[in-house]
């Protein structure tokens, strides 16, 4: 179920069954391509052609159509009398009744890996970190909600600035490497 930020009520089917809905909404969840597509919408010079978008994002002229006609479904964007596309939705919201917390990290790991995917080495645009230390869960959720904050700040500022350069795309995962770990015995 997508929810509007602003008005907490589902968005509209667009015409589709049940089935068809929640399949597009499936596909929405787990594909970074239908994501990105909806977060280029608010690029200053967006050009509904899909030869545009597949150029932009690096993707083929299909899935670019694929994103829009899915995207059009699911509510989250509109067209215009001319053809061209505008958001219609910005923020997406999903409720953890739609969604539990562990179908949430199957999806995280999907749009992860795809993110990876797009992740060149030599980019002068990447920015990344990775650590490992001994702590505590208290200490886990603190910064938990620490990160919440800087992407929302983010967020907002990102609405704001009239120097939009990029798309960025920004995964973060943590795990207790412990917890999961077994000793594994050597039976040679």
């Amino acid at each position: 179920m997508l929810i509007n930020g602003n008005n907490p009520e589902r968005v509209s089917h667009g015409g589709l069954s049940e089935a068809a809905y929640e399949e597009a909404l499936e596909n929405f969840y787990g594909m970074s391509i239908w994501r990105e597509l909806h977060a280029l919408l608010e690029h200053q010079e967006f050009n509904s052609s899909p030869k545009w978008i597949a150029n932009k994002l690096n993707i083929s002229i299909e899935e670019a159509l694929d994103a829009v006609e899915g995207l059009t479904a699911l509510g989250l964007i509109g067209k215009n009398d001319d053809g061209s596309f505008f958001p219609k939705q910005l923020q997406i919201l999903i409720p953890t009744e739609k969604m539990n917390r562990v179908e949430m990290a199957k999806n995280h790991l999907l749009i992860s890996h795809q993110i990876l995917n797009g992740f060149s080495a030599d980019s002068e645009d990447n920015f990344f970190r990775n650590c490992y230390y001994l702590s505590n869960k208290d200490l886990v959720d603190e910064l938990t909600e620490n990160i919440k904050l800087a992407l929302k700040e983010f967020r907002e500022k990102s609405d704001i600035t009239t120097n939009k350069d990029g798309l960025y795309a920004i995964q973060i995962t943590g795990t207790n490497i412990i917890e999961k770990s077994e000793v594994k015995n050597d039976t040679n």
